[in-house]
């Protein structure tokens, strides 16, 4: 029989000495375990951290794919490009074509978009994630048409791209960047790219050279704008009324024991407004008893004659007292009573104007100020240095505007006109020219628009203005008459509709997606 090797327990081969090389070569095995357990999870940490900084890197958001539009793909960087671009599009319009309504329709610029409500279901972010993501759609659909049917960009629409692009590379260069990347990345997020820029950009213009191709290629007969304007007039026509309004008696709720007693005497309060509009309407049969009558209700208000006139365009009615102005049977001079939460309103009708008038084209040059900081002068208690400056940048402005029109006058063609408005203007129609097609009399507001719809107004005329709504000079070079503008509305509502119609069948069948990359845009 073979002997074995092993220790009995409880013999005498296993004293303490064995016992304590044993429990050391435990403790020992142990420990080895251990730093083994550690070095794992330090290294799956540094794994994970590296993969979390990694996942959030520029780098990540240049590749892969957020958004799908049919067979066409978004990076993180790309979607976000275009975010910005659209949001930068719609700030703009609204202070070139909105700007009494900007306070509505623009968020607060100065607080993060996703900490805003747009409405009662989603922020001024997502609002314009779904805007981006309409756009992108309409935007792929033209391209893929576009590319479908052989449309090649213009020439004109080729330049303007590379003249953006370069513009691009010279602000940052002016400003003091080291490299565009940087730049771009204050305006289209840190991980945009000159690169993405240009390819983005060109895509977009594609798209917008592929709509316009088709928008002037659309043409419709005289009956059909005629038809069209009949369809619309309602909005078309601007309409002329004077208003003013009877308050109902504030009615202080703390002196009233229960709600039903306060809302008693409320709707007392609106009843009483009404008796006395009604009796004052009764005493209104022209202008000037209008005129008095409101300025009786209130003198500061309707201190001034004018203070109680109006002239809207149709579309700009609200819904109080809008609908009984457009009445086909209106008559001058026609006097009715409108009730809201506050009173009752008195409203004459005084004209209905088809704004058949003839639209003018022009060209402008627009010469912007240059800014003045008031930070820079926190010293000048009375502003007595501000404003001196402010004047002495508009005067250079005014100065440059004259030397402008100087020139133009060595060589008075509208060739020429458009060669200086494309090298001088501040305007965003300088690319154009500063061309101002089919102008209606509010397309030019203040005094540069005056001045274009004066009488005695010929072809060839050419003046520098100041704009007191717009803080520029204007050059105002006058080409000529056009088509009626109430025409020129419905003719344009008809393209509008015509586009829509064939962007819509455009986008039929287009899917869309968004991966598990779109939340790093």
């Amino acid at each position: 029989m073979s002997s074995s090797n092993k220790t009995v327990p409880g013999s005498k081969a296993e004293g303490p000495k064995n016992r304590r090389e044993q429990a050391r070569k435990q403790e020992a095995a142990k420990r080895k375990r251990t730093r083994l357990i550690v070095i794992i999870v330090i290294a799956v940490c540094i794994v994970l951290l590296a993969t979390a900084l990694f996942m959030n890197s520029n780098a990540v958001r240049r590749i892969g794919t957020a958004y799908e539009v049919g067979d066409m793909r978004f990076s993180p960087a790309e979607f976000t490009f275009h975010y910005n671009n659209y949001y930068y599009d719609y700030v703009e319009y609204v202070y070139t074509d909105a700007y009494q309504y900007a306070n509505v329709l623009l968020p607060d610029t100065t607080q993060p978009l996703d900490g805003q409500m747009y409405n009662e279901s989603i922020t001024w972010k997502q609002h314009f994630q779904e805007y981006c993501e309409e756009c992108l759609t309409r935007d792929v659909a033209l391209y893929r048409e576009g590319r479908e049917v052989g449309f090649e960009m213009t020439a004109e629409d080729m330049q303007k791209y590379q003249d953006e692009v370069d513009g691009i590379e010279s602000s940052a260069t002016a400003l003091g960047y080291s490299n565009v990347d940087k730049y771009l990345a204050r305006y289209y997020g840190p991980a945009c790219t000159y690169d993405i820029l240009k390819e983005q950009l060109l895509f977009l213009y594609y798209a917008d050279g592929y709509e316009k191709y088709f928008n002037e290629n659309l043409s419709f007969s005289d009956e059909e704008i005629l038809a069209k304007y009949e369809e619309k007039k309602d909005i078309y026509d601007s309409f002329t009324f004077r208003y003013y309004l009877v308050y109902g008696e504030k009615v202080d709720e703390s002196q009233y024991e229960s709600d039903e007693e306060f809302k008693a005497a409320e709707e007392k309060a609106l009843a009483d407004a009404r008796a006395r509009a009604e009796a004052e309407a009764a005493g209104i049969h022209s202008e000037q008893d209008m005129i008095e009558a409101a300025r009786a209700e209130n003198s500061e208000t309707y201190a001034e004659d004018d203070s109680t006139r109006r002239v809207y365009d149709g579309q700009l009615l609200g819904s109080t007292y809008g609908p009984w102005l457009r009445e086909a049977d209106r008559k001058p001079l026609d006097v009715g009573l409108f009730d809201v939460s506050v009173g009752t309103y008195v409203v004459m009708f005084l004209d209905r104007n088809d704004n058949g008038y003839a639209t003018r084209n022009a060209r402008t040059i627009r010469i912007n100020p240059t800014p003045v900081n008031q930070e820079d002068y926190a010293d000048d208690a009375d502003n007595t240095a501000y404003d001196a400056a402010v004047a002495a940048a508009r005067e250079d402005a005014r100065s440059e505007a004259e030397e402008l029109l100087k020139r133009f006058r060595e060589n008075p063609t509208e060739e020429n006109f458009a060669q200086l408005a494309m090298e001088n203007s501040d305007g965003t129609d300088a690319p154009e020219g500063g061309l101002m097609a089919l102008a209606g009399r509010d397309t030019l507001a203040g005094e540069p628009g005056e001045w274009l719809f004066d009488a005695a107004r010929k072809p060839g005329d050419a003046e520098v203005i100041w704009a007191e709504n717009a803080n520029a000079y204007f050059i105002v070079y006058y080409i000529g008459e056009d088509m009626p503008y109430n025409l020129h509305l419905a003719d344009e509502q008809l393209k509008t509709d015509a586009i829509n119609a064939w962007e819509d069948q455009l986008t039929v069948g287009i899917t869309t997606k968004k991966t598990w990359m779109y939340a790093l845009t």
